[in-house]
This record gives C-alpha cells, sequence and structure tokens, in this order.
C-alpha cells in the first residue's frame, strides 16, 4: 500500500512534468494572433489620427487663404450722396450741456428744510428764494438775545 502510494505520487508529479513542458512550449498561431490584433490597433489609432487632422489641417488651409486675399484686396469704404435739407429741420445731436456758471449752495445754519421753492433743473434768478428753512434752536437763542436787550441795565452810582 505504501508502494502504490509512492507509485501514484510519482506518476502524478511526472504527469504534472509533462503538462508543464506541453504549456511552455511556444505556439505560433498564438503569436500571430497577438501580432494581427496589435498591427490592427495601430492601424486604427493611425488612422483616427489622420482623420481628425485632415479636416483641420484643410480648414488652417483655407482661413490662410482668406487672410492674404483679404490682405491683398483694396480697403472697402463706405460712400453716400449729400443732400440739402430744409433749413428748418429739427437735429437731434446726441451730448449733454452744463450750465456757464455752476454755484454751490450750504445753508449757514443748522435746521429743517421748511418749504422748498424751486426743484432740480428749474431756471432761477439772482437773489431769487429757494428754499424756507426752520431752525428752532437759532429761533430760541434770538429770542433770548432779544429779552437780554430788552431788560433794563442796572444804573451805576
Amino acid at each position: 500500500m505504501i508502494h502504490l502510494t509512492i507509485g501514484k505520487l510519482a506518476r502524478g508529479a511526472a504527469a504534472d512534468n509533462t503538462v508543464a513542458t506541453k504549456s511552455a512550449a511556444p505556439r505560433p498561431w498564438l503569436r500571430l494572433r497577438v501580432l494581427g490584433i496589435g498591427a490592427l490597433v495601430v492601424v486604427v489609432l493611425v488612422g483616427a489620427l489622420i482623420a481628425g487632422l485632415v479636416p483641420r489641417w484643410r480648414q488652417q488651409q483655407a482661413v490662410n487663404a482668406a487672410a492674404a486675399a483679404t490682405a491683398a484686396a483694396p480697403p472697402r469704404v463706405t460712400v453716400t450722396v449729400a443732400q440739402r435739407m430744409a433749413s428748418d429741420a429739427e437735429r437731434v445731436l446726441p451730448g449733454s450741456s452744463l450750465p456757464l456758471l455752476e454755484a454751490s449752495m450750504y445753508a449757514r445754519t443748522n435746521g429743517y428744510l421748511k418749504s422748498r421753492l424751486v426743484d432740480i433743473g428749474d431756471r432761477v434768478k439772482e437773489g431769487q428764494l429757494l428754499a424756507d428753512i426752520a431752525a428752532p434752536d437759532i429761533d430760541a437763542q434770538l429770542a433770548q438775545a432779544k429779552a437780554n436787550l430788552a431788560r433794563p441795565r442796572p444804573t451805576s452810582r
């Protein structure tokens, strides 16, 4: 029994060796298949590269030709015929107008705006009243000063 087991192991090992040597043997048809697939992949990639580059190259040539033609052509100008217009025709011109004289206005006292007599953009004349300012603090000070002035002064002996 021991002998048979050893024999089986020996036969199994020999069988494994023969399989291993068979798989290690080169197969020429497998190499040809791998080379063929590799060549096909290379041909497809080169074809895709050419298919992408040729239209771009043609477009670049067309753009260069159009630029050269435009540079060599005489310049284009717009021409119109002048016509006489009526003297009373309205002319609308873009622009803005500014006054000849500008004045900054500042209140000389603190207070509240009681009434505004002109608006922005109105025409005003020299000396015209523009706004009325109510100043209760200043009015109270004025009343106090008038009361102090009206009070009788002590006479000196």
